[in-house]
């Protein structure tokens, strides 16, 4: 700007000076020309210089950053022009580089993680918030007859296919952190697979779906039930059997009748064991049997602990232990009554057994706030040690066969079916003990709609 004033001065001064020679109006004309034709000269000069310094630099780095956005994170742009624009490409580059080798580690973590997954024995699926299969496992493809590249970015009921999966899928709640299991059945050349299946809402909104081959675990499960079932019934023919023959000789033996009559009880208290293995045996069969459904109906409170004091009183009573029975639920519930006499019967039967001459076994049955119906049977017993609480509802576990005293052993079936009957009724069992100071079952079961039996 300095330089084309001067310029214009200049031409202006040569203006004034050939018109006080009298050049003539030429010379002055020329002199201003010159003037400005120098001064023009300038500004484009000043301009060019200006675009090498700024724009064109400027430019390359709006191109730099276009093929970055695009993808290209190899793309540098020189470091040129002003200091700033040189600055600022420098700081360019060095983003790039170093998302470059970010991006290039989560690429090496990305392929680890497939790998990982692809060696896992469970199938898998993910797929994104609009349904979109994202990503799928080896497993997964053998088992929905699809490659990975064929299910990634297709909706995921497409790839699934089987009904049982999409509506389990469907029924999946859309809020985060959710997530709902099933026992699904699939057919495959034939043969049916069993899988425990559980799909789960990712943070993004998206879903996963992993399933665990649990085939031969309920072959194994379904054997050991048929088996007590026949066991349980080829069973009940030799004890009625020997039964008969127990009386018979009840009857006739009078030889020797202290010896024979020490031998009649040894018999008689066999026989007895056997027969309540038997029944519980069948009921244990009945409880497990995941094909039966409760039987719901309404029962009154004080029926159900009047059927109790029918049941056990008299072996409460010749045991020497008080047995009292506390109605806080004062009412009816629905319930199966079948599995609720059989869940009070073993519980009081245990809690007899193990409670010396002179305690107390007590049966409450209440109701909390939400509905929930609670049987608790507290004894003031022996107690058991913390190291078998955890095993107790194990079948055929027996603590010590010395707490039974002369009680007898009992079948070990008892806790067991106490379990598998308070889950048949879609409830669940806890206890609490103390050696020497007894023992607390407390059984928690749901309201149950008696419409539609949930």
């Amino acid at each position: 700007m300095l330089i084309e004033l001067a310029l214009v001065a200049f031409a202006a001064a040569w203006a004034y000076d050939a018109a006080v020679e009298k050049r003539g109006a030429g010379w002055a004309l020329l002199g201003i020309g010159l003037a400005l034709i120098a001064a023009l000269a300038v500004r484009v000069t000043g301009a060019v210089l200006q675009h090498r310094g700024w724009t064109l630099p400027t430019f390359e780095l709006a191109r730099t950053i276009e093929q970055l956005r695009n993808g290209n994170w190899s793309a540098r742009v020189r470091q040129q022009g002003q200091p700033a624009v040189a600055d600022a490409a420098f700081r360019l580059n060095l983003l790039a580089e170093q998302t470059q080798t970010q991006l290039t580690d989560l690429r090496h973590q990305r392929d680890d993680l497939i790998a990982l997954v692809d060696s896992l024995p469970d199938p898998i699926v993910t797929a994104d918030a609009q349904q979109r299969v994202t990503q799928i496992n080896a497993p997964a493809a053998v088992l929905l007859s699809v490659t990975a590249r064929q299910a990634r970015g297709q909706n995921i009921v497409s790839v699934l296919g089987e009904s049982s999966l999409v509506d389990l899928c469907e029924a999946l709640p859309r809020k985060a952190d959710a997530s709902i299991s099933r026992e699904i059945t699939l057919t495959r050349l034939g043969q049916k697979f069993v899988y425990a299946a559980v799909a789960a809402r990712t943070s993004d909104g998206g879903l996963l779906l992993t399933l665990s081959d649990i085939t031969k675990l309920t072959q194994t499960v379904q054997m050991k039930t048929d088996f007590v079932a026949n066991a349980s019934h080829e069973l009940r023919t030799p004890i009625t059997a020997i039964k008969i023959a127990f009386d018979t000789l009840n009857e006739v033996c009078t030889e020797d009748a202290a010896q024979s009559a020490r031998c009649l009880q040894i018999i008689g208290g066999h026989m007895k064991r056997l027969e309540d293995m038997l029944q519980d045996l069948l009921d244990l069969s009945r409880v497990e049997d995941a094909q039966t459904k409760p039987e719901w109906s309404e029962a009154r409170s004080f029926h159900v602990l009047t059927t109790v004091r029918t049941a056990m009183g008299a072996q409460a009573e010749a045991k020497g232990v008080a047995l009292e029975t506390i109605d806080e639920c004062n009412g009816t519930f629905v319930t199966e009554r079948k599995l609720v006499d059989l869940v009070l019967k073993n519980l009081v039967e245990n809690a007899v057994k193990f409670t010396a001459a002179g305690g107390k076994v007590t049966v409450t049955l209440g109701r909390q706030d939400d509905g929930h119906v609670v049987l608790r049977v507290s004894d003031t017993g022996i107690g058991i040690p913390p190291q078998h609480l955890e095993r107790v509802f194990e079948r055929f576990y027996q603590v010590d066969a010395a707490r039974s005293g002369t009680s007898g052993r009992g079948t070990g079936l008892g806790l067991a079916i106490v379990k598998h009957a308070t889950a048949a009724l879609g409830g669940q069992v806890t206890l609490d003990s103390l050696v020497g100071r007894g023992t607390t079952f407390e059984c928690v079961l749901p309201p149950i709609n008696l419409e539609n039996g949930r």
